[in-house]
This record gives C-alpha cells, sequence and structure tokens, in this order.
C-alpha cells in the first residue's frame, strides 16, 4: 500500500503513447489537407483561370444583348465586344499586345487575331461575333491546359 502511495511520486505514472500518435496524425493530415486547399486556390486565381471566368460571362452577355440591340448598334456593339475580348485575352496571357503572344498554333492564332483585329477596328465587319469569342476561350483553355501540365511535370531522374 505505501508502495503504491510511493509510486505516484516517485515515478510519474506510465501514461498511454497513443495521444502522441493520435495528434501527430491530425497534424499530418491538417497540414495534407492546407496543401491541398492552397494548390487549388492557386490554379484557380490565375490569371488563365480569371481571364476565361470573365470570357465566359462575356460570351453569356453577347448571347443576350445581341438580340436586343438593334441593327444600327450591333455593329457598335460587337466593336465594343471584340475590344473587350482583346483585353481579356492580354490579361490572361500576361502580354501587354495581343500580337506578342506566341501560341503553339501559330497559324491558327494569326486568323483568329486577323478576324479580332478587323472586329475591333473596323465599323463594317461582316465577322460572327459569338464563334470568334467561343474561339478566343479555346485558346485560353488551350493555354491553361499547358500550364497545368507542365506545373505538374515528373522530375527529370
Amino acid at each position: 500500500m505505501i508502495e503504491d502511495q510511493l509510486q505516484g511520486l516517485i515515478l510519474p505514472p506510465q501514461e498511454n503513447g497513443f495521444n502522441a500518435v493520435l495528434w501527430l496524425g491530425l497534424f499530418l493530415l491538417a497540414t495534407l489537407l492546407g496543401l491541398a486547399l492552397w494548390r487549388w486556390w492557386k490554379s484557380h486565381n490565375t490569371p488563365l483561370s480569371k481571364a476565361s471566368k470573365d470570357l465566359e460571362s462575356l460570351i453569356k452577355c453577347s448571347l443576350v444583348n445581341i438580340t436586343t440591340v438593334s441593327h444600327n448598334n450591333s455593329s457598335n456593339y460587337k466593336q465594343a465586344a471584340a475590344l473587350q475580348c482583346s483585353q481579356i485575352l492580354c490579361a490572361g496571357f500576361a502580354v501587354k499586345h495581343l500580337d506578342q503572344y506566341q501560341a503553339s498554333d501559330a497559324d491558327q492564332w494569326q486568323l483568329f487575331y486577323k478576324k479580332l483585329n478587323s472586329l475591333c477596328y473596323s465599323n463594317e465587319s461582316n465577322i460572327e461575333l459569338d464563334p470568334l469569342l467561343q474561339e478566343a476561350n479555346s485558346f485560353l483553355l488551350k493555354e491553361n491546359r499547358v500550364l497545368n501540365q507542365e506545373l505538374f511535370k515528373e522530375a527529370p531522374k
């Protein structure tokens, strides 16, 4: 009986090692969750993804507005939308002017660029706005795919 009383005074009572393992596991889980959230946030806040969202909203607005705009104002609306599209593309590709952007498919990019310039700076253009905006969106999506592939490449062995 006296030995039991002395046991607590001389040597601390034995504790379970489970608490340390539990806390270590929770810390590792929280760290992995934090890294996953950080990676998700970083990939969704790139200039390309922001530009893609802005362009999608421009496409939705153009579908609604092109039917309500009168024929006289149609060319002005197309011109304004094309200028806004070029600004979105400049922000997404991180260039000051679109002619500085080097696309992987240079021929297709040059055709698109000529159509966009024609629509931006000509009042008498017969180019359709919706297919042009869809093509701009496809260039943003291609560039985003290329960027994501570069980020997730394996390190050389």
